[in-house]
């Protein structure tokens, strides 16, 4: 939904990121953090923590993320480094959460370091994943 809206108001949304970058990008950063740790607080109430809490964060995030990147250079090294493991982080992603879902049951209270544990499985199974497999593949094409 955050994307249709976004698409919707592509223009305006450009126009509003060019303007005093840095301050708004730490003032949705703040914003996002303060949010994100309500919802880890209020999430078991129904209705404000579950649900409206949650779509206030997730705009705030996309907000954040809008401005972020609206002033970095597309072919950054970051940007090249998750590129190149793309595909090994679609493959992986879903055993990792699988796994750490298991792993974390009934911890409810741990959902951030859930989430962060996921991230950096990820990130470095699709790393180990990645250097096995190139090798492997040039190998296989000879």
């Amino acid at each position: 939904a955050y994307g249709i809206l976004a698409a919707s108001h592509a223009e305006k949304i450009k126009d509003w990121i060019g303007r005093k970058w840095g301050v708004k990008s730490i003032l949705l950063l703040t914003v996002s953090v303060a949010l994100g740790l309500m919802y880890l607080k209020f999430k078991p109430v129904a209705v404000w923590g579950d649900y409206l809490l949650k779509i206030v964060l997730g705009i705030a995030i996309t907000m954040f993320i809008f401005e972020a990147v609206g002033k970095i250079k597309i072919g950054n090294r970051v940007n090249s480094f998750l590129g190149n493991i793309s595909y090994e982080v679609f493959l992986v992603h879903g055993y990792v959460i699988t796994l750490l879902t298991w792993i974390f049951k009934g911890r409810s209270d741990l959902s951030g370091v859930f989430i962060w544990t996921v991230i950096g499985a990820t990130l470095l199974i699709a790393v180990i994943v990645n250097r096995i497999s190139k090798p492997l593949i040039k190998l296989m094409k000879r």
